[in-house]
């Protein structure tokens, strides 16, 4: 746990001091880029997946998926209206 912490403390200051560069020397899509690129990264060194293949799914799964999809409760808040071959392709 102890080397955990260590390791998240050291993160936080990587990160710290990037943001600081970032704010003097980036414009701001620069600063989108770079942020998008560090999600991306933290992400990989945590383990978590990019693609839904990673998670077992197999294309022939997509059409089940998209249409859970179109029914699950949490569509009408999405901020686009999207169609089953929307979902299918993003999938």
């Amino acid at each position: 746990m102890e080397k955990v912490q260590k390791q998240h403390k050291d993160l936080e200051k990587s990160y710290a001091k990037l943001v600081d560069q970032m704010q003097r020397h980036l414009n701001d899509q620069d600063v989108i880029n770079t942020f998008v690129w560090m999600i991306s990264a933290l992400s990989k060194a945590v383990g978590i997946t990019t693609t839904i293949k990673d998670y077992g799914a197999k294309e022939e799964d997509f059409e089940m998926l998209a249409e859970k999809a179109m029914n699950d409760p949490c569509k009408p808040g999405n901020p686009r209206e999207v169609t089953k071959r929307t979902i299918y392709r993003i999938i």
